[in-house]
């Protein structure tokens, strides 16, 4: 709703200044103009004011990880332990084609983010991808698994370290 607002009040406010140029040039009345422009500043405020910092951010992004990566900072101790929830480039490369899920949770040491799944559990068209953090936000392992037993069928990073 809040976006929604802004958007018209922005489309608004800059249609109202191309009417008052119209408007100026023709030495026309410029009162409509303003009233106009009063309501679009206004929307556009409204719309601002509706927008909720969570909207702005969406969940599944790195607020997930930001946690967790503020956690880990807090303590040395629990630095190390946490650092085995994060995939790093040395794990990564530890996974190939053809490995197993069950091995892939393994090497990485916690359960991927499944982002994307297609098909029948049962089947052999069956796809997941899954997504692993590294230990920077920007930092990101995804990995395709295909058929009834879950097998990687393709890979990609980037960030890892």
């Amino acid at each position: 709703m809040g976006n929604a607002l802004c958007l018209i009040g922005f489309l608004g406010f800059f249609a109202c200044n191309i009417w008052l140029i119209i408007s100026n040039a023709k030495k026309q009345s410029k009162k409509s103009c303003y009233l106009s422009l009063a309501a679009s500043v206004i929307l556009f405020i409204s719309g601002i004011a509706l927008i909720t910092p969570n909207s702005i951010i969406t969940e599944g992004s790195i607020s997930a990880v930001s946690n967790e990566t503020c956690q880990a900072e807090t303590n040395d101790d629990e630095l190390s332990s946490k650092n085995n929830t994060y995939i790093t480039k040395d794990k990564y490369d530890r996974i190939e084609k053809g490995t197993s899920y069950d091995e892939v949770k393994e090497i990485i040491g916690t359960d991927g983010t499944a982002y994307y799944k297609s098909g029948d559990k049962n089947s052999d068209s069956y796809i997941v991808n899954y997504e692993w953090r590294g230990d920077n936000p920007f930092s990101v392992a995804l990995i395709t698994c295909e058929g009834k037993n879950q097998k990687v069928t393709s890979k990609s990073q980037g960030g890892l370290m």
